[in-house]
């Protein structure tokens, strides 16, 4: 099948079924249905605007398409050819927006429109756009990526299999290449929207709705890789914004203050044996990270969204 032909597909099927994934198999429950395999109850429809503007699409695609290749990583149920890493028919060059169009790029995102002059002197309407680079991910996607043990780092030596771990430091390495940026935008533009200009429903059809899960999807990349310090900034950086996945807000809070209370503490003590830190350092250390934990709880219990 030409590979044009099958995106376009693809996104009819995402836009037609309101997919939070990509499809497997488009337009299969249709199929089913015509060929009389499954019934469904009848519904009654009514359009709504989900997305504002094709780029807003076309950037909670390209997160469903990570979100694909996050899960090719992280389980053996997705389809892949031999030796590769990535699902079928996926794509491993992703847009990245560049941050001289930050402006534009929060008008294409709001759905906003800008109005400028023409010769005439009257007002036309013109669409927002915005600049993007490409990142390609094939190195890291590829049969030769390996992780090696770093013997000079004796603060993270994961006990896990060498699979999990190169796994892992697969998504680690898919973060700081694109993900991190992407995610870092999207927060920057929410940041500057009003909270109730969406319905909570349609929230999910966001990019940085799915980016969110994916960045969870780091911090146990992280954890599992002993990095805690690493885990704890992505873990302040999903708490840092209100906006998507609120319920899962208790879940980030309980796991910073377990790094914070047990996993950094443990960290400090071996680093002091090893480096020679003087007592007073690491009292230091332990003492400043035993007051953020303090004021984490009490943010913790002062957010609605953990009640």
């Amino acid at each position: 099948v030409n590979p044009e032909f099958h995106n376009l597909l693809q996104r009819l099927d995402i836009i037609f079924y309101r997919s939070t994934s990509i499809p497997e198999t488009v337009f299969l429950n249709s199929f089913l249905t015509v060929f009389k395999k499954r019934v469904y109850p009848a519904v009654t429809s009514a359009r709504s605007t989900i997305w504002p503007t094709r780029d807003a699409y076309l950037d909670y695609e390209e997160g469903l398409k990570l979100q694909a290749i996050f899960d090719s990583i992280l389980e053996d149920t997705i389809v892949k050819p031999k030796g590769s890493i990535v699902p079928v028919g996926s794509n491993t060059q992703f847009r990245m927006p560049t941050s001289s169009q930050t402006s534009s790029f929060k008008e294409s995102i709001n759905g906003a429109v800008k109005m400028e002059q023409d010769r005439q002197g009257n007002e036309v309407t013109v669409k927002p756009e915005y600049d993007f680079e490409m990142v390609d991910l094939s190195t890291i996607l590829g049969p030769e990526f390996r992780f090696e043990f770093d013997e000079d780092d004796q603060d993270s030596q994961p006990k896990a299999s060498l699979e999990k771990c190169t796994a892992a430091a697969r998504v680690v390495a898919i973060y700081d290449a694109v993900l991190k940026s992407k995610w870092d935008f999207c927060v920057s533009v929410t940041n500057d929207k009003l909270q109730d200009s969406r319905e909570p429903s349609l929230q999910r059809f966001e990019q940085g709705y799915v980016l969110a899960r994916l960045i969870w999807k780091v911090t146990e990349a992280y954890a599992l890789l002993h990095k805690y310090e690493k885990e704890l900034e992505v873990l302040r950086s999903l708490l840092a914004q209100k906006f998507w996945r609120q319920a899962k807000r208790g879940k980030w809070y309980e796991r910073r203050a377990l790094v914070q209370d047990h996993h950094l503490p443990k960290l400090y003590r071996s680093r002091a044996e090893r480096n020679g830190w003087s007592k007073q350092h690491l009292l230091d250390k332990t003492f400043n990270m035993s007051i953020e934990l303090r004021e984490g709880l009490y943010e913790a219990m002062e957010d609605t969204d953990t009640h």
